[in-house]
């Protein structure tokens, strides 16, 4: 097993820090798929990046948007302030599609 980091208390700037989901759509609900496994630890991560007013983006393949399937695992309790983000292809996410996102958000009332 390779080693494992050793964890760090980190401090995070709201100003300058995004959290990022990626590809964990509703469809991670299911126990037969892999990323099942994800939606406790990242759900209370998700607490935690809120309490400190982080923003939150999520990503979805392109697939997904406009279908049953575009929404987040319930237990990400997604606010309507918290933007996705659909893209084409696993290449199409980057940082100046994050700044337009996150300036949209940070528009909003």
């Amino acid at each position: 097993m390779p080693n494992k980091p050793v964890p760090q208390e980190v401090t995070v700037d709201p100003k300058t820090t995004a959290l990022l989901v990626l590809d964990l759509n509703c469809r991670c609900e299911d126990p037969k798929e892999p990323c099942y496994k994800l939606i406790n630890p990242v759900a209370k991560f998700l607490d935690r990046a809120r309490a400190a007013n982080m923003f939150i983006l999520y990503t979805a393949a392109d697939r997904y948007k406009d279908t049953p399937e575009a929404r987040m695992p319930a237990a990400f309790k997604q606010r309507p302030d918290e933007p996705r983000y659909f893209r084409r292809r696993s290449t199409s996410f980057t940082a100046a599609r994050c700044s337009q996102c996150y300036n949209s958000a940070a528009s909003r009332p």
